[in-house]
């Protein structure tokens, strides 16, 4: 009966002391850019000490295939690398997943190999002539577990390599672009009060009226002791063109029809959760016939305060928004550069 008690107290010892170590690894995987401080170890004297468990397995050796394909399942040449793991040497250190601290390159196959050590592996590949995407299984992006292995995930091999996938960028023409920062002298947040409104040439980046401008106003029912729960919004107008809702984000043509001159986004007490920013992302028409993408980030307050970022295309024969760093207009300007949604 002795024994069995002993038998009964090991294992369950060895399995509380596994789920705990699987606890504190799982997040170190994660794909989201996020930073981890971790510490599982204690100090003695100048010496680190680690339970010989961990250290097994942030020690495991890393074997890795993969290849990098385009959207329509061709090689990506040349392709970069970038990858990080999490072994002993930097365990004790803030993680970063989205940091990757080596380079490899694939071949002319788009085919790469990583030989390292770690208890889990981030790769992260890259092209100047493509997009990197994150919507699917096989992402520019991916994290593999090398410490707890779930017996699910295939031995990545040159035969049986893992899938990488970038999408290839189009035909990028001369844009405008316009960010916060360009209207309030390094600023990127407008404030406005109740009632208040500006208006903004997209094309040029500044304050005022021209055939690039939108309008911005703010409206709030909020009581100096209210923190949530009250009415607020904002108005989005370009009359004589309008605004569409952009869906996806690599669709750069715009709507040729079918904008509305107003827009509102904010919250009402009628809505069923409390919101405390709203951000929106359009296709917009001048009246002069040129397109854009607008978009903004709003929050609400006593006073209103939103950011936001544009592009407009100077070429009225053209609806195409697709955006290139090379090609912008008005790079001169300290406007930095399109990064996407906001």
């Amino acid at each position: 009966m002795k024994n069995r008690k002993l038998f009964f107290f090991n294992t369950v010892g060895v399995l509380a002391i596994s789920a705990f170590l699987a606890v504190l690894l799982l997040p170190l995987v994660s794909c989201e850019s996020q930073s981890f401080c971790v510490k599982l170890s204690e100090t003695k004297g100048n010496a680190s000490v680690r339970p010989g468990l961990l250290d097994k397995i942030l020690s495991n050796e890393i074997v890795f295939y993969g290849q990098v394909l385009d959207l329509e399942g061709n090689p990506v040449p040349n392709a970069e690398v970038r990858y990080s793991t999490l072994n002993s040497q930097n365990f004790d250190k803030v993680w970063t997943s989205g940091t990757s601290k080596k380079i490899a390159f694939a071949d002319t196959d788009g085919c790469f190999a990583i030989h390292d050590v770690g208890g889990s592996l981030f790769v992260n590949c890259d092209h100047p002539e493509y997009y990197g995407t994150g919507d699917h299984a096989e992402s520019s992006q991916r994290k593999f577990n090398y410490g707890f292995q779930s017996g699910d995930e295939p031995a990545w091999n040159p035969q049986n390599p893992a899938i990488f996938r970038l999408r290839k960028k189009g035909i990028c023409e001369p844009l405008y672009y316009s960010c916060g920062k360009m209207i309030n002298q390094g600023e990127s947040w407008t404030r406005l009060d109740k009632g208040e409104s500006i208006v903004i040439n997209l094309a040029k980046g500044v304050r005022g009226e021209s055939d690039t401008s939108v309008s911005v106003s703010y409206e709030s029912d909020k009581s100096p002791e209210q923190r949530e729960g009250y009415d607020w919004e904002y108005t989005l107008r370009i009359p004589g063109g309008g605004f569409i809702e952009k869906q996806k984000s690599f669709d750069f043509i715009a709507p040729e029809e079918g904008y509305k001159e107003e827009v509102k986004i904010g919250y009402k007490k009628t809505d069923e959760a409390w919101c405390r920013f709203k951000k929106g992302f359009y296709f917009v028409k001048f009246p002069n016939g040129l397109y854009g993408i607008f978009e903004i980030h709003a929050e609400p307050g006593k006073k209103g305060d939103f950011t936001f970022r544009a592009l407009v295309n100077p070429n009225p024969d053209s609806r195409n928004l697709e955006y290139e760093y090379e090609k912008q207009i008005n790079k001169n300007q300290r406007s930095g550069s399109y990064r996407g949604r906001l």
